[in-house]
């Protein structure tokens, strides 16, 4: 099938194929973030506006350090406010687009629907180094990967998976959230989804390493 076939099928109102995994955008979930964000912001112009007016132009006459002082503190205000607005208007457009957005993940085919007529088609076969940064990964977890071995580490090997775990989660949670695979028709790394807007990241990882795996499944039973 083609990505308009698998999205004309993912939006009607007959039953999926098994193993078929669609996702909307979640509106509640961009209208809690537009929330949050223009809170962010207005907080961001409360501190901003009055520290210009109470540093402009006084501090700018007062020798370099105040200078430098006073515009790092302007900058960091102003960009609080500024940039949590601009996301803000980000999400505020994504919710307006809504119905644009479509995610699917079939055993065959991974197809992304964004606005502007933005069609991401990807076979599964395809498909290849999936990779989730920031959140701690639902394949990865120690306890399911080591059957519970790792959450009391005794033998030395132990010990060594357990201490990379653990740094591992620690430079994840540092990192942009990103679920993102490569297309081994272009070795181009493709981003499913830089936030929870579809789902958990965790989540789609797993359906995801799923489809992989079925689709492997399929092709060594037609082989």
């Amino acid at each position: 099938m083609d990505a308009q076939e698998i999205l004309a099928r993912a939006r009607s109102p007959q039953e999926l194929p098994n193993y078929w995994h669609v996702w909307p955008l979640r509106r509640d979930y961009i209208v809690r973030s537009i929330l949050k964000w223009l809170a962010a912001s207005l907080l961001g112009f409360v501190l901003f506006i009055p520290a210009v007016f109470s540093t402009v132009p006084g501090n700018f006459e007062r020798g370099q350090l105040a200078i430098l002082v006073t515009s790092i503190l302007l900058l960091l205000l102003g960009a609080v406010a500024f940039g949590a607005l601009a996301i803000a208007i980000y999400d505020s457009w994504r919710l307006l687009h809504a119905d644009d957005y479509l995610l699917v993940m079939t055993p065959d085919d991974y197809v992304k629907s964004e606005p502007r007529g933005k069609v991401t088609h990807v076979p599964m076969e395809n498909v290849g180094y999936i990779t989730l940064r920031g959140p701690k990964s639902a394949l990865t977890q120690t306890n399911s990967v080591y059957g519970g071995a790792l959450s009391n580490p005794q033998g030395g090997v132990d010990r060594l998976m357990h201490s990379i775990a653990a740094a591992n989660e620690r430079r994840q949670k540092k990192q942009t959230p990103t679920l993102a695979f490569v297309d081994l028709r272009t070795d181009r790394e493709v981003v499913v989804a830089s936030d929870n807007s579809f789902d958990e990241l965790a989540a789609l990882e797993y359906v995801l390493s799923l489809q992989l795996d079925e689709n492997a499944k399929q092709r060594r039973g037609g082989g």
